[in-house]
């Protein structure tokens, strides 16, 4: 892949790729089937990309992956946290 796309990941992000894949890899070992479990995740990301989430869009993430309605596309994604 071209450093165009890991420029745009980066901007788009906030976050530095290192930081990226450090916690991508990390969320493969987590335990997302709690509720208390996933608010851990949601803490940990919001962090590491320095945006803070509000409670309302925290409840909504942790509804979506405790009953699979977590969108696919990114653009679904982006609109479900409200950044578009």
């Amino acid at each position: 892949m071209s450093n165009n796309f890991f420029e745009h990941v980066e901007k788009v992000t906030n976050m530095k790729l290192e930081d990226l894949f450090q916690l991508t890899n990390s969320v493969a070992y987590e335990n997302l089937h709690t509720e208390e479990s996933i608010r851990e995740l949601i803490a940990q990301l919001s962090v590491v990309a320095n945006v803070e989430i509000c409670k309302e869009t925290e409840d909504q993430i942790i509804d979506a992956i405790m009953n699979n309605k977590l969108p696919l596309d990114a653009e679904s994604l982006i609109k479900m946290l409200g950044k578009k």
